[in-house]
């Protein structure tokens, strides 16, 4: 979120691509960030470790991180949130 908020404060807007300036743990996927009118969402899928992760900033939520700012995480086929 840090990198998302510095790059907007720099360009006043937020980047649907942080290239270097943004790495995963190894196994991780780089994260897919969607823009909003009002913010952005990123999620990314672990298939090793069975968890799909979210976290957004503005009015639209994505699943299953449900608290703007706040990342959550939930098994694949799960109704089970892990914040």
């Amino acid at each position: 979120m840090t990198i998302q908020e510095s790059y907007f404060a720099q360009n006043l807007k937020y980047a649907t691509d942080l290239g270097s300036a943004y790495t995963v743990s190894a196994g991780n996927p780089m994260p897919t960030i969607t823009l909003t009118g009002d913010g952005w969402t990123a999620t990314l899928t672990n298939v090793s470790a069975g968890q799909t992760c979210a976290v957004f900033m503005g009015s639209t939520p994505a699943r299953p991180a449900t608290k703007e700012g706040a990342p959550a995480c939930e098994e694949s086929g799960s109704a089970t949130v892990t914040p």
